[in-house]
């Protein structure tokens, strides 16, 4: 019950009083504009935080993979093959190194305790049956290969008109952001566009005439040098071929790629339709999985289409991880010089950054 003194004063007194419990509407305004201006502030700092978070995801992802190539080498005695060509994808019945059709994406993956995935199809003589399996498997995007600033970690469209031999046509399939070293030359261009034999016969026959060079230091400056870095159609690339040292050559990094992209390609011609991100996860040697250091890298951005170099989502540098395994950022902004020489692993030169 209110004090005397106040139940007996007059109206007006009561009345302001009681007009005072609430804001009045400018007040009401100044904290809402003080909210949006301290909202405005943290913003940024918010999203910068998740951008460090992302690219440390990234980072790790990177350093997986990079152990599962090196796990890979240790066992087998050499890197990840690069596969056959464009018109093969992976196979759990034909091992490891030359006589695998698939990419370095499907040889790891055993290395990263997914070899349920790796061998979906094993074993299996029915080819209908076969085909089948091994489309199901290129259908599933695996964990660990896409990086969470660009994209979600979901099968996206690639290429219509896709053929491959021994799998089905299937419209979406895993995707990979990484990709790994096949050297620092101009040369490769030619070579991008290496299908692969026409069936497994014609594959395995001695006298069948494979694109790849000797992977071994050659005698002649120019002879052989069109793949000098770690992994390219059949390779099969010892360490002790790493003559520049493992702390001096790419492994396994980020690959550059259009946004307009992210989510799939389109048909041939088609504003998001991408050279470098076309085929399926475990398709044999092509430009998705495999980058060189010919040019620098470059940040993703729209309307400009590299499908051979290195590059990133990030700001101001990408992930790349080196012949030792560890992980490092590299600048968009590193020397040409210094970015090829990393590329290839026998050119004696000394990485000076």
């Amino acid at each position: 019950m209110l004090p005397t003194t106040l139940r007996d004063s007059s109206p007006a007194l009561w009345g302001r009083l009681r007009g005072r419990s609430g804001f009045t509407l400018v007040e009401l305004l100044v904290v809402i504009a003080i909210i949006g201006v301290l909202v405005a502030l943290l913003l940024p700092a918010v999203q910068a935080a998740r951008e460090a978070a992302r690219r440390a995801q990234c980072m790790n992802q990177i350093k997986q993979l990079a152990l599962a190539a090196l796990n890979h080498t240790d066992t087998h005695g050499f890197y990840p093959s690069g596969g056959w060509g464009w018109n093969w994808v992976g196979d759990p019945d034909q091992g490891f190194g030359k006589s695998q059709p698939g990419p370095w994406t499907y040889s790891v993956l055993p290395y990263m305790e997914l070899n349920q995935l790796w061998a979906m199809g094993q074993g299996i003589t029915d080819a209908a049956t076969k085909r089948q399996a091994l489309s199901d498997m290129n259908a599933i995007q695996p964990g660990g290969f896409i990086c969470p600033s660009r994209r979600p970690s979901v099968p996206t469209g690639i290429k219509p008109h896709w053929a491959p031999k021994n799998c089905f046509k299937i419209a979406e399939s895993g995707k990979s952001d990484y990709a790994i070293n096949i050297g620092g030359d101009s040369d490769v261009g030619d070579y991008w566009s290496f299908p692969g034999p026409n069936n497994m016969n014609q594959a395995l026959h001695p006298s069948y005439q494979w694109p790849d060079p000797d992977p071994s230091p050659p005698e002649s400056p120019r002879d052989g040098q069109i793949f000098n870095g770690l992994c390219h159609v059949r390779s099969e690339v010892r360490i002790g071929q790493v003559s520049d040292g493992t702390s001096n050559t790419y492994l396994i990094g980020e690959k550059y790629l259009r946004p307009e992209s992210y989510q799939g390609v389109g048909a041939s011609g088609s504003p998001t339709y991408d050279t470098g991100d076309n085929e399926t996860i475990f398709t044999g040697f092509n430009r998705d999985y495999q980058r060189s250091s010919v040019e620098p890298p470059q940040q993703d951005r729209l309307g400009f289409q590299r499908d051979f170099i290195w590059g990133s989502a990030h700001s101001g540098a990408m992930n790349m991880s080196l012949c030792d395994g560890s992980v490092r950022s590299i600048s968009y902004d590193i020397d040409p010089d210094v970015h090829r020489y990393y590329g290839i692993r026998y050119d004696g030169q000394v990485v000076n950054e």
